[in-house]
């Protein structure tokens, strides 16, 4: 009898919880806004994609408008084709201005200038710039030194890492970043065409990074002899330091596209991509008889564009059209285990 007492009272209790409730005054439902749709990557090395360009050799003409500036006419275009890649960072290599050839109307620091506001669309969306000197970079008179120094000037507020030799800080310097590791290389020091090849060699052994791409502003190998194989025991070392490491090595100094392999001296096969038409007056290609020419392009101002997913990796030169838009000439891949 009790207990069926308590089974009355909290049936009313509950019977008088429900009016209270159905004569409440509604309101509006709240709004919902849906969770973002976030795409899956389809695997875990997408997720981890990056990429970055390469390019130089911006540099004016002797005569015509593009010595007005020291630096070409094409430079603007090919920054803003650059900037909408939206790359992590740039590598850059070498022959920013003309310097102390063809240029003696304008100061080095009114050339650098120039380059900056030719390179504009590239500062303007943050995308850090890792160069190394050309010879036009470098003072022709071998006791100056004013075209170095309005070169550093010019690149302080670049993050130039400054671990190179005590000789030649924020010239020559390595970093990594994400997966691989850089090292870039002045080759203008006391002595044209040549590197620094005991820190080199030191770098190299101590990288931990399977991607590895070292980049300076001669190549090693041309059908000319104002390069690195103007010294070919120093070259040939520098190449076998490469092929041991498993390296790329990124130049210009040469106004056009070229990809080639070449293999050192213990048969390993090393990559030498030239991509010097950054501007500069565009030049004939002129192979030496060791590269195995890939592909070339010599008629078209460009850049290159690496695409890392993990340690796969995919290139494409882009060349410039004369309505300044841009196409892929030239593409591979490969991947490091």
């Amino acid at each position: 009898m009790k207990n069926n007492k308590i089974f009355l009272i909290l049936g009313c209790y509950l019977t008088l919880l429900m009016l209270v409730a159905c004569s409440a005054p509604t309101s509006a439902p709240t709004a919902t806004l849906p969770p973002p749709t976030i795409a899956p990557p389809t695997s875990a090395a997408q997720a981890n994609a990056w990429k970055f360009v390469v390019f130089g050799d911006t540099r004016g003409d002797r005569t015509g408008p593009s010595n007005a500036t020291c630096v070409g006419e094409a430079v603007n275009a090919l920054a803003r084709g650059v900037a909408l890649e939206k790359p992590d960072l740039i590598i850059f290599v070498g022959d920013l201005v003309n310097g102390t050839y063809y240029c003696s109307h304008l100061t080095y620091e009114q050339q650098y200038a120039n380059w900056k506001r030719a390179m504009q669309p590239v500062y303007d969306a943050h995308i850090p710039i890792y160069p190394v000197r050309g010879n036009h970079d470098d003072d022709s008179n071998p006791s100056s030194t004013a075209v170095r120094q309005a070169y550093l000037n010019a690149i302080a507020d670049l993050p130039i890492p400054t671990n190179g030799p005590p000789d030649e800080t924020r010239l020559t310097y390595s970093f990594t970043y994400q997966n691989a590791f850089f090292v870039g290389l002045d080759e203008y020091g006391a002595q044209d065409n040549l590197v620094n090849q005991k820190w080199l060699d030191e770098q190299l052994e101590r990288n931990d990074k399977k991607l590895i791409f070292v980049y300076g502003h001669a190549p090693a190998f041309w059908g000319s002899s104002d390069n690195l194989s103007a010294r070919p025991k120093e070259r040939d070392a520098f190449w076998s330091s490469l092929g041991r490491a498993g390296a790329m090595y990124l130049t210009g100094h040469v106004h056009l596209y070229n990809r080639s392999v070449i293999a050192d001296k213990a048969g390993r096969a090393v990559t030498q991509l030239v991509v010097g038409g950054g501007g500069a007056p565009l030049t004939a290609f002129k192979p030496e008889y060791q590269m195995q020419v890939q592909a070339t392009d010599s008629m078209h101002y460009g850049f290159g564009v690496f695409t890392m997913r993990g340690n796969s990796v995919a290139f494409e030169y882009k060349q410039m059209l004369p309505d300044r838009t841009f196409r892929v000439d030239d593409q591979f891949e490969f991947k490091v285990e």
